[in-house]
């Protein structure tokens, strides 16, 4: 193991010390098997940690555990070494830091332009990274490219950021980290926000991955280029904003060349407008995207292009559905063209993700043993005088009925057709609830 560089304080030096003894096993088999990365169990990747969770060694301990479990997994310790090896075989020609390197690129750089690391560092010497959204193919992304290459090129981007730092860290001795400098040039309001990408970014990129082996990496994040009405939102928003978050955090409007401390921070005037001048449009061809407002409200049949994505839904879970067939356990409300419509529509009709949800949905219905609710529930409702659900047919009605009441489905639907459900507030006594009825009940 490597030893500590001067720069790091007292407390960090005995926080590495307290890792390297309390976790020596675990350590020591990875250095045996060439596999104590630098940029993971090296002192400063170590001294990290303890600054991500404000100086609580017991929290600090507790991300590690999370760390050497994550890159424990064969996928993760593969894509780990993939990156060094690459980095190591780009060294001669300077490409190291360039995300050109990393698997997929050649087909990922159709939907996603990025600078990972620019020429110039910050006056501190931190790295700064550009990403202008309009070279963000969001749409492009979801329909063109297999979801699981975007999810290795992403985690591959947060290793090399890893390996990054991790050198001019221990070149210019300080603790380096990262200036991200997010370009809104283009955006629209609507644009701000794609749930799905945003949903399954956050599921296998973030959640899983970044946040459990990148450890206090981001510096400061300027949000430039921004319309007057998207500066005025967040200025709006700021009040319920973590103040840890808000130090990091600057939005600019206007001319942010004319910023003259963004653009000194940022690497100097040239480096900027070489920024601005790479960007290249790959989001602003829309063919390829639709109506997500008309889609959501969409209330026909499934046509003819969502039928064939349910054909393949079908194709793909066949065996699942064809076993759930043989018993009596395909519920049309969940496996019958129209559900599964709902499934890609609620997936903005893009297959990869629906086709992740059903799969978590089929694991759900086994985990909450929903086919003996459905079974429950279709006896009383077949057997009932009335056409409609009502509350009383819901398990342990009569005991959360004390402190919850509802028209569940009322008698008469809507001009269109669609099932009303009333929910006076006034009759959800939740402190009744949470101290007399037991919580699998409800």
């Amino acid at each position: 193991m490597d030893s500590c560089p001067d720069f790091l304080s007292q407390e960090e030096k005995d926080f590495v010390g307290s890792i390297r003894q309390r976790f020596s096993e675990e350590l020591t088999s990875r250095e045996a098997e060439g596999k104590a990365y630098l940029c993971f169990f090296g002192s400063v990747a170590l001294a990290r940690i303890l600054g991500a969770v404000e100086g609580n060694v017991d929290k600090a301990h507790e991300w590690f555990q999370t760390l050497l479990r994550t890159l424990s997994e064969p996928e993760t310790e593969a894509l780990v070494q993939d990156v060094l090896q690459r980095v190591a075989d780009c060294k001669s020609d300077k490409r190291e830091r360039d995300g050109s390197i990393l698997p997929h690129y050649d087909i990922v750089k159709d939907f996603f332009n990025v600078q990972l690391c620019a020429p110039k560092l910050s006056p501190d010497g931190d790295a700064i990274m550009y990403l202008a959204m309009q070279d963000l193919d969001r749409d492009g992304i979801l329909q063109h490219l297999d979801w699981q290459h975007w999810v290795t090129f992403s985690r591959a981007c947060t290793v090399l950021h890893c390996v990054i730092l991790d050198e001019i860290s221990r070149d210019s001795h300080r603790m380096a980290r990262i200036t991200l400098i997010v370009d809104a040039e283009g955006l629209s309001m609507e644009g701000m926000v794609h749930r799905t990408f945003s949903r399954a970014h956050r599921r296998d990129v973030i959640e899983s991955f970044q946040q459990k082996v990148a450890a206090e990496i981001v510096a400061s994040v300027y949000v430039v280029n921004v319309p007057w009405t998207m500066a005025n939102l967040f200025g709006l928003c700021k009040t319920f904003l973590p103040a840890k978050f808000l130090q990091k955090f600057r939005v600019l409007s206007g001319d942010s060349l004319k910023d003259t401390s963004f653009v000194t921070q940022c690497g100097g005037q040239e480096q900027v407008s070489s920024f601005f001048e790479s960007r290249k449009g790959l989001a602003s061809d829309n063919s390829h995207t639709h109506d997500r407002h008309q889609l959501f409200n969409m209330n026909t049949w499934p046509d003819e292009d969502e039928l064939q994505s349910i054909a393949h839904l079908r194709e793909k879970f066949g065996q699942q559905i064809s076993e759930r067939k043989q018993c009596g356990a395909d519920w049309p409300c969940f496996f019958s063209d129209l559900a599964l419509a709902r499934v890609l529509r609620g997936n903005e009709r893009y297959f990869s993700e629906a086709s992740n949800w059903f799969q978590a949905f089929l694991k759900k219905m086994e985990k909450y043993n929903v086919d003996a609710i459905m079974k429950e529930m279709t006896q009383r409702l077949e057997s009932s005088a009335t056409e409609r659900a009502s509350f009383n047919m819901l398990p342990h009605a009569d005991e959360i009925g004390q402190y919850f009441r509802c028209t569940f489905s009322a008698m008469k639907l809507t001009p269109a057709g669609d099932v009303i459900w009333f929910i006076p507030l006034g009759d959800f006594d939740r402190k009744s609830l949470a101290e007399n009825v037991q919580w699998e009940h409800f």
